[in-house]
């Protein structure tokens, strides 16, 4: 036998010798100093910290301790609501936090300050709405918030001005739903709205995104694109993947059609 064949043969009896380590599954609560058992959304940052928003406040967790960040009356850089939803971190290290009623805010980890962006119903390039539910930061460092109700809104951090895309059912392309939980920015920088049971793709379009039902995919169209990003699927900047997808599609909504019979099967 081979002195290679020999090692692996003495390695495969040591690991089969070694016993199986359990693997323990840990918990944070409120003995420890969390400020909430509701948590909404967690987040590590580049430092390592974890950060946790819950329905009272903003928790940073350093590996032995819990330090709560909520609202407190009379300091206007405090949270305006301890109800937090959502959270992501741009690259500054700043971390930007979506409440329930409070609008979209920027806290700083460094001085624990909150600049607030609220709705106001007078100014059509604020926040559309402070029930903001999803916050994503895209790689040109732009601020994506998902609204209850309101739409996505985009945020230019050096203006303080907000971008807004709404579904209009006249427009097939446009945002799929004005109730918008969840944001993602995948690796080709197109930006996916989420919402209950249905999905929008948009590469940080005039039109962010098209209608879709759980058993059908849809991409976007617009002929207004901030950037030269091509959608997934498409053949150029800013086209939808109407041409070369539709058999992906088909068999995207295929998969999910025969998805949700099995699920009704066993229900």
């Amino acid at each position: 036998m081979r002195p290679r064949r020999l090692a692996f043969v003495a390695l495969g009896a040591l690991l089969a010798a070694l016993p199986a380590t359990p693997r323990e599954l840990g918990r944070l609560s409120l003995d420890e100093g969390l400020s909430q058992s509701i948590v909404e959304a967690i987040h590590q940052d580049r430092l390592g910290f974890l950060w946790l928003a819950t329905e009272d406040g903003l928790n940073r967790w350093d590996g032995a301790r819990f330090t709560v960040f909520r609202n407190a009356p009379g300091e206007a850089r405090s949270f305006p609501y301890n109800d937090l939803k959502c959270l992501d971190e741009d690259a500054q290290g700043a971390l930007w936090v979506g409440s329930f009623g409070g609008g979209l805010n920027r806290f700083d980890p460094a001085t624990g300050r909150v600049t607030s962006y609220r709705n106001d119903p007078a100014d059509p390039a604020s926040l559309p709405s402070d029930l903001v539910r999803a916050v994503r930061v895209d790689r040109d460092g732009r601020i994506w918030a998902g609204t209850q109700g309101g739409g996505l809104a985009r945020l230019d951090p050096r203006t303080g001005r907000f971008e807004r895309f709404r579904h209009d059912p006249r427009d097939g392309a446009s945002l799929a739903h004005d109730d918008v939980r969840a944001l993602l920015v995948d690796g080709r920088g197109a930006l996916w709205p989420g919402r209950m049971a249905a999905a929008s793709t948009g590469s940080k379009q005039r039109r962010a995104g098209s209608s879709m039902s759980p058993s059908t995919v849809g991409a976007a169209r617009s002929s207004s694109t901030p950037s030269s990003r091509t959608d997934p699927g498409t053949s150029g900047p800013g086209r939808g993947a109407e041409g070369s997808s539709s058999s992906t599609r088909a068999r995207g909504a295929s998969s999910l059609a025969r998805a949700e019979r099995a699920c009704r099967a066993r229900g």
